[in-house]
């Protein structure tokens, strides 16, 4: 029996090379990617892939979340540094498929950061789609997220803030993160704000802005919002 012979893929010519790429899934796309500086190269030349959905989430696990142009498939990944579960995959759905994978590594959030850059720099995305971020879950590590994502993302579409524990105090790297980070459509703001003088940047010219009623946001600064909707959350 004539043993096959691996398949020259990235020698196909460009449109044809095109519709394989189109059939791919984020994870088989980034395997690709990763082989050499040339698959890197050929990958970023697909023009689709700014298309596709972004979500980056930070808790104590940190996810990166992909979905391509059908929305078929949802792709994540999450970080870890339990060593047993490096490689582990996780799937379930039919017809929508949510499909898991774990990334084990000694220091998870460099891993992450390694990662996103990467799926950003080949996607070509310059905006995230959805980022949400827990102010208190990796206090220590805010400031250098903040600045990674200040770096290598242009703006966010949709940001969601939250806070595990009231009595944190996160005031200082929500205002930090406000002032160094463009979003263009849609904030959910549900961070504790402890002081009355909270001096965040609420952004400009947002379609929706959800926000606690306990912030402490001086009446003034409520009057400068000028969100197209705006709700008070209890």
């Amino acid at each position: 029996m004539d043993i096959l012979k691996p398949f020259p893929i990235l020698r196909l010519p460009f449109l044809a090379l095109e519709e394989v790429f189109k059939a791919m899934v984020p994870f088989e796309i980034i395997n690709l990617s990763m082989i050499s500086k040339r698959a890197k190269a050929i990958t970023k030349q697909m023009n689709f892939c700014p298309k596709y959905f972004i979500r980056l989430c930070i808790d104590e696990t940190l996810v990166i979340e992909m979905h391509g142009t059908n929305r078929l498939v949802s792709c994540t990944y999450l970080m870890t540094s339990d060593k047993q579960m490096d490689g582990k995959i996780e799937e379930y759905g039919n017809v929508y498929i949510t499909r898991s994978v774990y990334k084990y590594s000694t220091d998870p959030i460099e891993e992450w950061k390694q990662l996103s850059k990467h799926i950003l720099e080949i996607f070509k995305k310059l905006t995230i789609d959805v980022l949400t971020l827990h102010m208190d879950a990796l206090v220590d590590q805010n400031i250098s997220i903040i600045d990674f994502l200040r770096t290598n993302v242009k703006s966010v579409d949709l940001c969601y803030l939250f806070q595990w524990e009231e009595e944190n105090d996160v005031d200082d790297h929500a205002a930090y993160l406000l002032s160094n980070l463009k979003v263009n459509d849609e904030l959910n703001f549900y961070v504790n704000i402890k002081n009355d003088n909270f001096n965040g940047k609420i952004p400009k010219n947002l379609k929706e802005l959800h926000i606690l009623t306990r912030i402490g946001l001086a009446y003034e600064k409520l009057l400068e919002i000028d969100s197209f909707l705006m709700k008070l959350m209890r």
